[in-house]
């Protein structure tokens, strides 16, 4: 659906709406774009791209940005932003996004990990399994975690403090640069 104009967007009349296909659309925009201020910008984004027809959108930006500058043609690059769309196609389409998951209820018959077996044994997919490995409990991992950390503590009292004390960094800091520290 393209617009004539937009005067009473929401509230259109049929006079102000024209059905075309995506490609009339997209050259009637292109058309009508080309009388508005995005209409020299749209010249300039097309010279570009016949003089560099492989380049990427934002090599065509810089260069129609220089073509602008040559011509004494203020800058704008919303417009010539929006001119390099029109003449790329690279419009940002409206973006899908998949359906939202619906719930579904958890299975009131779960089954025994032998019941399991037997269903992949009838279906001969058993051949490359093995055990899933046991994981730690939430407890047993809490309890693995400070047993590593008393060890690390252990291992730290257990080495000598460092030979000399360290200064603080500001003094470091204004020795290096008074040229004293090495």
């Amino acid at each position: 659906m393209h617009h004539r104009s937009y005067e009473r967007l929401g509230a259109e009349w049929d006079s102000d709406l024209e059905v075309l296909c995506v490609d009339c659309h997209e050259a009637q925009t292109i058309e009508d774009t080309a009388k508005s201020d995005v209409g020299i910008f749209l010249k300039l984004a097309s010279q570009a791209l016949r003089a560099a027809p492989f380049s990427s959108i934002a090599d065509l930006a810089e260069d129609t940005k220089q073509l602008c500058a040559q011509h004494h043609v203020p800058y704008d690059g919303h417009h010539v932003h929006r001119a390099l769309e029109l003449i790329t196609g690279t419009r940002l389409k409206r973006v899908w996004r998949p359906p939202a998951l619906r719930h579904v209820p958890p299975d009131p018959e779960v089954i025994s990990a032998q019941e399991a077996h037997e269903i992949l044994c009838r279906l001969g997919i058993v051949g490359g399994l093995r055990p899933m490995p046991r994981t730690l409990t939430e407890v047993e991992e809490q309890a693995a975690h400070v047993a590593k950390v008393r060890a690390q503590a252990d291992q730290l009292r257990g080495t000598p403090p460092p030979r000399s004390p360290r200064r603080p960094l500001r003094e470091r800091l204004d020795a290096i640069f008074a040229g004293t520290e090495g």
